[in-house]
């Protein structure tokens, strides 16, 4: 994905608009396909004229391909159920086409639509229940409490080692949730990793702080937009909440761990 840090709307970083895009084309395309060869009765100018007809639709097709590849990531356009539903769009829309006598222009714009809206509803669930990889940990050594980190930043490909004192790292990360109806229409949890910090346990169990590691610079969400969404998050509408999150995880020497932010919100880390 080309145009990953622009600040583009998040809606053109969503797969399911150039599906349907491209499935509705396709089917476009396949109709006009059908009315080239199988029908019989054209005489040649109308034949070329459709021919011409096939090749603007083609090339409006190639574009709108090309605009997916520079704003979606691959692995996201080619997964299993993207792909299904390009099929299901692809064979709606050439019905659409091919009986658009029968079933009326009105009927077909419902249907589109209908699929507009089945989209959405796809992309709202996929979306509460993805993930953003931010992060992978090494645990280079663990002696006498004292932890030897590598960090890679899977987003910037950049690596830091460091030092921490402590049983548990912890990584700090601030957070901007998008309410649901935002999610609805493709809005992701805006992120920036900030640091880590690692803890002990007291005799009451609860976590005591030890060491602080701040990353230089950090990638993600710029600080000037969540300090001002910080404070000013009541009168910001799709706002759910801006915050700083730490999620301690216990520390064991030569084990590698994957830190997430979910789009619900909240950090996961599980060993890798």
């Amino acid at each position: 994905m080309i145009f990953k840090n622009l600040g583009l709307h998040p809606i053109l970083s969503n797969p399911l608009i150039w599906i349907l895009l491209t499935g509705i084309l396709c089917g476009l395309m396949l109709y006009k396909l059908k009315k080239i060869f199988f029908n019989g009765k054209n005489q040649v100018v109308n034949k070329k004229k459709k021919i011409i007809n096939f090749i603007i639709i083609l090339d409006l097709l190639i574009f709108f391909i090309i605009l997916a590849i520079l704003f979606v990531e691959l692995n996201k356009l080619f997964q299993l159920h993207n792909l299904i539903i390009f099929i299901i769009i692809v064979i709606i829309s050439f019905l659409s086409f091919e009986f658009k006598k029968t079933i009326g222009i009105l009927s077909t714009t419902l249907i589109i639509l209908l699929i507009i809206l089945f989209i959405l509803f796809l992309q709202s669930i996929f979306i509460f229940f993805e993930r953003t990889e931010i992060a992978k940990i090494k645990i280079l050594s663990f002696d006498n409490n004292i932890m030897k980190i590598e960090l890679n930043e899977p987003q910037t490909k950049t690596n830091y080692i460091f030092e921490m004192e402590g049983e548990y790292f912890a990584p700090i990360v601030k957070l901007i949730i998008f309410n649901d109806l935002l999610v609805f229409f493709g809005s992701k949890t805006a992120y920036k990793l900030i640091g880590f910090t690692s803890f002990v346990l007291s005799n009451n169990s609860l976590p005591i702080q030890k060491t602080l590691y701040k990353i230089e610079r950090p990638n993600g969400l710029p600080e000037y937009i969540y300090k001002f969404v910080e404070n000013n998050e009541k009168f910001i509408p799709g706002i759910k909440s801006a915050q700083i999150d730490i999620s301690l995880k216990k520390v064991f020497s030569k084990e590698n761990y994957r830190i997430f932010i979910n789009n619900k919100g909240g950090i996961e880390i599980i060993n890798d």
